[in-house]
């Protein structure tokens, strides 16, 4: 964290509004605050000397759309708890929630109308400052170590440097795994995150699951972040879906309109030793790829995505031209839909007609009118493993991409 130029983004502010600013990061810490008047605002003075923003004030700011607005807006006094009027400036980056300024009414007569005005026509130079808090705020600090450069080059296989602390949690009794996450993969042409939210988000899921660690910090995470997506270890398998609740939780605190942020990840194979890495992390990006593009898939592990694993190795690969015929025909849509659904249940007939709300009939009817397309029966056994492979690969070639950043000294890959 660069103290220095948050104390200086809020006293630019405090300056030319001629109030006294504080600054927010988006989990209620206060990180910066300027003094230029004398205050009675006892939530203002709670909150500086406890550098956090007090519960009953976040109730308040809450109610009055904190977690929605963005851009600037007042909210009013609280005279039973000491709280004066004051402007919300939201700071937004890219659509992400960097954090908040708080501009301070002088006293409880003290109009703040004509600068909300003022300031809501400022909106370039609030994204700038926005920027800088970004940047200020910087990487948390157990996301810098050399623990994770390192891990970055054993991942892009750049580098064979294995820190110490990086061996210990490798160690063949532990249960380590590489998870790889994001938020714009969930949902087509997404926005993507700048590579700090991640960072962020990150630390703050691994304080919230290590709630013993300490309480500004947070624990040491082994792990780095891209525009696209988080790379990290996580020493228990126990520990992923808790792990991937908070990050949600995190990225939602960032975004703009606060609307949910589906975290879409991947988990590798158990890893025990460093050369495992570079391949581990191929498998987590494999199993958020298959995640993402095959509902009928319930599982995040590399072990369980099945066909997944083999189209991912696949240098050229091309649907069936069956598959092809079937989509291309009245209806071809809706009988590719049934005939995976078909394929994918394990049960009876009846049962696959249950879970698409149609008769039984119909579903026999939606196959016959298939085998008059293709000229073959698509129950018979090998017409069966190549129309269902065919149709996991449709899915497959319409995958999120990553272009794998992998070594702060290599080229990237895109898969």
């Amino acid at each position: 964290m660069q103290q220095r130029e948050l104390d200086e983004v809020v006293s630019l502010v405090s300056e030319s509004t001629g109030r006294n600013v504080s600054l927010d990061d988006v989990a209620g810490r206060v990180v910066a605050y300027s003094t230029i008047v004398p205050t009675t605002d006892r939530v203002r003075i709670d909150a500086v000397l406890s550098k956090s923003v007090p519960s009953h004030a976040k109730i308040w700011e809450s109610k009055h759309g904190i977690s929605t607005r963005t851009r600037p807006f007042t909210v009013p006094g609280d005279p039973e708890n000491g709280l004066l009027p004051r402007i919300c400036i939201p700071l937004l980056v890219r659509g992400v929630r960097v954090g908040y300024l708080w501009v301070q009414a002088n006293s409880a007569e003290d109009a703040l109308e004509p600068l909300l005005a003022e300031l809501e026509q400022r909106h370039s130079e609030t994204e700038r400052l926005a920027e800088r808090v970004l940047l200020a705020l910087g990487t948390p600090s157990g996301i810098a170590s050399a623990a994770n450069r390192d891990f970055q080059d054993l991942v892009s296989g750049q580098g064979d440097v294995v820190h110490e602390e990086l061996a210990e949690r490798m160690r063949p009794d532990h249960d380590t795994h590489l998870i790889v996450f994001s938020s714009a993969a969930a949902q087509k042409n997404a926005e993507t995150l700048p590579a700090l939210a991640y960072a962020h988000a990150l630390q703050d899921a691994a304080r919230a699951v290590h709630a013993a660690a300490s309480p500004l910090e947070g624990p040491e995470v082994v792990g780095f972040s891209t525009d696209q997506h988080g790379v990290f270890l996580i020493p228990n398998r126990s520990l992923i879906e808790p792990f991937a609740e908070r990050l949600s939780i995190a990225l939602e605190l960032r975004t703009s309109a606060r609307q949910e942020r589906e975290v879409a990840y991947g988990v590798s194979a158990p890893i025990s030793e460093a050369s495992e890495l570079r391949p581990a992390y191929r498998q987590a990006v494999t199993a958020l790829q298959a995640s993402v593009v095959d509902p009928a898939l319930t599982t995040h592990r590399f072990d369980h995505v099945g066909i997944y694993r083999l189209l991912a190795h696949a240098v050229t690969a091309h649907v069936p031209e069956r598959i092809q015929r079937i989509a291309s025909a009245p209806e071809g849509e809706e009988r590719l839909r049934i005939l995976e659904r078909v394929y994918d249940s394990p049960g009876t007939m009846q049962r696959v007609a249950d879970a698409l709300h149609m008769h039984r009939t119909s579903v026999y009817n939606h196959l016959q009118r298939i085998a008059a397309i293709i000229d073959a029966d698509p129950l018979d056994p090998l017409v069966r493993l190549e129309l269902h492979a065919g149709l996991k690969l449709r899915r497959w070639l319409d995958r999120p991409r990553f272009e794998a950043p992998l070594g702060t000294r290599s080229a990237p890959q895109v898969f």
